[in-house]
């Protein structure tokens, strides 16, 4: 079994894969690897941040750092130049599941539909918000790729933004390969209006910010995760 653990405890400077030392988030990862082997494996890193203590905010990020980058010299700053992603088998999916359970101490008593926080879109939906809709249906047919728009409440909503969280995966027997379980994205609509813009190749925004009731509403969704099943 997979544990999420944080970089420090593993003796490893978040430096090393080129997050800068001003940033405010702490970061975990799944394996327990020397840092002479960095540059030797693909790393899922997850950043948490405590914008709030009392109610509870939480900012999330995923950054999914590869080998290559390591070798890349344009490559500087990982919070800024990673992809935002989390990829795995469902070993370390169910990882980090369990990370994000640890962080809701108080448990809200009933919690929320997933689609009252996470609304499921189609083809049609995510047209308008830059995704070629010729790619999407191949996603969703190749990969099962699930997309939800992310609607927070008030406390956590930062105006005129987009929030998605897509779910994927590619099953391949007996390896159990999966490519792209987990993403986040944040961009906006002025965004859009950039020709140059496409939510498929951006980086840096990779960040939500959730209070309990949308993390335990994340958690319920990421639970129903097609590759769980499998």
């Amino acid at each position: 079994m997979f544990q999420m653990t944080a970089l420090r405890d593993l003796g490893v400077d978040p430096r090393k894969f080129h997050i800068v030392p001003t940033s405010e988030f702490m970061y975990y990862n799944l394996l327990e690897i020397p840092p002479t082997y960095l540059g030797a494996h693909d790393w899922n890193l997850v950043g948490i941040r405590r914008a709030q203590e009392s109610p509870l905010l939480l900012d999330l990020r995923l950054l999914h750092v590869s080998a290559d980058d390591f070798e890349n010299p344009q490559f500087t700053d990982a919070e800024r130049d990673a992809p935002g992603f989390f990829g795995g088998n469902p070993d370390q999916l169910t990882a980090l599941i369990e990370l994000l359970t640890g962080l809701v101490a108080s448990p809200v008593a009933s919690i929320p539909s997933t689609q009252r926080y996470f609304e499921p879109l189609g083809v049609d939906e995510l047209t308008p918000l830059g995704f070629p809709s010729k790619w999407i249906r191949g996603s969703m047919s190749t990969f099962g790729t699930q997309y939800f728009r992310y609607n927070p409440d008030q406390v956590a909503e930062t105006p005129e933004e987009i929030k998605l969280v897509k779910l994927s995966g590619w099953v391949s027997d007996p390896a159990k390969s999966l490519n792209n379980s987990v993403s986040f994205q944040r961009f906006s609509q002025h965004q859009l209006q950039n020709p140059a813009f496409s939510p498929l190749f951006a980086r840096g925004l990779s960040t939500l910010r959730f209070n309990t009731p949308a993390l335990q509403a994340l958690i319920a969704l990421l639970r129903t995760h097609p590759y769980l099943q499998s």
